[in-house]
């Protein structure tokens, strides 16, 4: 029996890097244990300000944003995706968020 191949990134040889919108600290922390890269996006107004502490300590990126801007929110998505490479964007939150 071989080993699987290391958890990397096709194009680049590192992590994958998930880009997470209104992620659970929960969910962050175990996608940082099995070796990714997160990014958590969230509107300040949806959550209390210790638990959006918690998730800013547990991810490699944090940003807000004001969801109910959808334009905002769309190019602030691009944007951050771009620029950090993201190999998914994956929305974890409420559904009238989506």
């Amino acid at each position: 029996m071989t080993a699987p191949p290391p958890l990397t990134d096709w194009d680049t040889g590192e992590r994958p890097r998930l880009l997470m919108v209104m992620p659970y600290r929960q969910l962050v922390r175990k996608a940082r244990a099995e070796g990714f890269w997160v990014g958590a996006v969230w509107d300040p107004r949806l959550q209390t300000p210790g638990y959006l502490d918690d998730v800013r300590a547990a991810a490699d990126l944090f940003v807000t944003v004001d969801f109910a801007d959808r334009e905002l929110l769309r190019r602030t998505l691009r944007d951050v995706a771009t620029e950090h490479r993201a190999s998914a964007i994956l929305h974890l939150g409420r559904e009238e968020t989506m």
